[in-house]
């Protein structure tokens, strides 16, 4: 199995936790080879990095990319984004050329389960595969030219048939689009993907991305603003809310904030103790702002409409103000 995260110094600890939870729920896979994307990672990062893979005799080689924008070749708006996030659009030029597939992971991901299902996975006709996002902003669809029946998928993780973007020049087709539509999209890579690859993306349970908050939202409210999520049955939503196989802390309730109710902020405690990153605090500043995720959990229970109002038409830009950020 080969597995790729990309990340700077800053982010060099939730790679850790990320990458400690893989190999540990993943111990009985024959081979894992895990490919970091550094851009300019510290000695002392790549060492403790090292350490997590020799604990568990996996290999890691890292990939040093330098400044992202350079691969594009042009100037790239990317909405006030990590450049990082851009690592995984060039997957093709930076792996191996004997590399064929492999799961592209986010940071801030932590791995409850085997991936063995996952990374079999057929993909037939399909380049790559993801989990659909369950309340994407109507204007977002319609700037992609996503129909209401096609799902707009989360790239934080990604199973990619390496040969086949090679093969079909995806990176070209990606690079003409981000040029044309350059300064006008919210999520850069993830638009980007969706756009490029609409209807060629596998459509997985929620359990290999899952995100908290769709748990306070009714399955039948999350049709009503989402008809292409009907793709994924209730059922496979109750399996990804009691037993995630991929939780990815999307948004600001991070674990590693004070005053974080996460609910699966435990998960992530769990691995962190485990690392050479061990006994790091959380970090302050945002008690305050957390806060009001808890009340604002509390209110999408009982009013759903709520919550996406609030984000459609005020934003989470604004609410950040109630902690410093």
């Amino acid at each position: 199995m080969n597995v790729v995260y990309a990340c700077n110094d800053a982010y060099a600890i939730y790679a850790g936790v990320s990458m400690y939870s893989l190999m540990d729920q993943n111990r009985h896979m024959e081979r894992i080879h895990v490919y970091i994307f550094s851009m300019k990672l510290t000695q002392s990062s790549k060492e403790k990095l090292e350490s997590i893979a020799q604990k568990f005799h996996r290999e890691i080689s890292f990939i040093e990319i330098g400044e992202m924008r350079e691969q594009f070749g042009f100037y790239l708006d990317t909405a006030g984004y990590s450049d990082a996030i851009l690592a995984r659009l060039f997957i093709g030029r930076l792996l191996p050329a004997d590399v064929e597939r492999i799961i592209y992971f986010d940071c801030d991901i932590i791995i409850n389960d085997s991936l063995q299902v996952l990374w079999n996975t057929e993909l037939g006709n399909c380049v790559l595969a993801g989990v659909p996002e369950f309340n994407i902003h109507p204007r977002i669809r319609e700037n992609l030219g996503l129909t209401i029946d096609l799902p707009y998928f989360n790239s934080g993780m990604l199973l990619i048939d390496v040969k086949k973007w090679r093969d079909e020049n995806v990176e070209t087709a990606i690079l003409e689009n981000a040029k044309i539509y350059n300064g006008k999209l919210n999520y850069v890579d993830q638009d980007l993907i969706n756009l490029t690859l609409k209807g060629r993306i596998k459509i997985l349970p929620p359990r290999y991305n899952f995100t908290h908050f769709i748990k306070y939202f009714p399955y039948r409210y999350i049709l009503k603003i989402t008809p292409s999520y009907a793709a994924i049955s209730e059922e496979e939503v109750q399996e990804a809310i009691q037993h995630p196989t991929v939780i990815h802390f999307l948004g600001d309730q991070r674990p590693w904030f004070r005053g974080n109710r996460n609910p699966y902020q435990k998960y992530y405690a769990h691995y962190l103790a485990l690392t050479p990153w061990a006994g790091t605090p959380k970090i302050k500043g945002k008690e305050l702002y957390m806060m009001c995720f808890v009340v604002l959990n509390q209110i999408t229970r009982i009013w759903p409409g709520f919550r996406v109002w609030f984000y459609r038409n005020i934003g989470s830009k604004k609410f950040k103000l109630f902690g410093k950020v």
